[in-house]
């Protein structure tokens, strides 16, 4: 959707319209955070009233079977679990400068007609694989049933970065359990780190059987990341929040 009002001429009177964002996805991170932020259960009847203000809205709620799809996903890959080569590039926010290595970078390519940035004047660091995980956030939440990012906010102007470059199968059985409350980011397998800009360099798999038949899939263009601060509206129970989004830039 801000991808779709970004991409036109018109972008700045576009994206002055307010977002209204209601759970009917398998995982409902966004609306999860929205909704527990003004202390709210995440609700189809709760998000809707926070758009549409004195309406009475009878509608039950039903819960999805998201979760549990995620849930299953997750056993899946831990149990075939999945090494991939490659290598993460970031603007390390203030207090995380020690994570990776600096480098340059001579990326000028834009997605939309959004604000422009100088993104080599930027103070970018590397990572190489392989990884086990990579996941980036802007809410805390990912699921209903999953806080990927407790310490995510709103309006810090930075991206949460959750990786995992090695880890046993029984040490990530654990970390499953440590999602419903955010205690997975104190493992020692799981390094946490906030961001301002972020680059996905794809590689093929570790495994040396699946790199000849990967090559033509992981062979996409790199998706860069950065977060265009208070560009966006959300529409919130309590609260008229005017946040970072993150938009995949090209």
């Amino acid at each position: 959707v801000l991808n779709g009002l970004l991409i036109g001429e018109d972008w700045e009177n576009a994206i002055k319209i307010p977002l209204g964002v209601v759970p009917a996805g398998t995982g409902n991170g966004m609306v999860k955070s929205l909704l527990d932020s003004c202390g709210e259960p995440c609700a189809a009847s709760n998000a809707t009233m926070s758009i549409i203000r004195g309406i009475n809205y009878n509608h039950t709620h039903k819960s999805c079977p998201g979760t549990f799809l995620l849930l299953f996903q997750g056993l899946q890959r831990i149990f075939g679990l999945r090494k991939y080569n490659g290598s993460i590039i970031f603007v390390p926010a203030s207090g995380f400068e020690s994570y990776g290595e600096p480098i340059d970078v001579e990326k000028e390519d834009y997605g939309y007609q959004g604000p422009k940035v100088d993104i080599k004047s930027l103070n970018w660091h590397k990572i190489n694989g392989p990884f086990v995980s990579i996941w980036l956030h802007n809410v805390p939440w990912g699921g209903e049933d999953t806080m990927a990012a407790p310490d995510a906010r709103f309006s810090d102007g930075c991206l949460d970065l959750i990786m995992i470059k090695d880890c046993p199968k029984l040490s990530l059985l654990m970390l499953m359990n440590g999602l419903n409350d955010g205690s997975h980011v104190k493992s020692p397998h799981v390094s946490y780190l906030k961001v301002k800009a972020f680059i996905l360099q794809p590689g093929p798999r570790v495994d040396d059987q699946a790199k000849s038949e990967e090559k033509t899939l992981m062979s996409y263009d790199k998706p860069l990341i950065k977060v265009d601060q208070g560009l966006a509206t959300l529409f919130a129970s309590s609260l008229d929040l005017a946040d970072l989004i993150p938009i995949p830039r090209d």
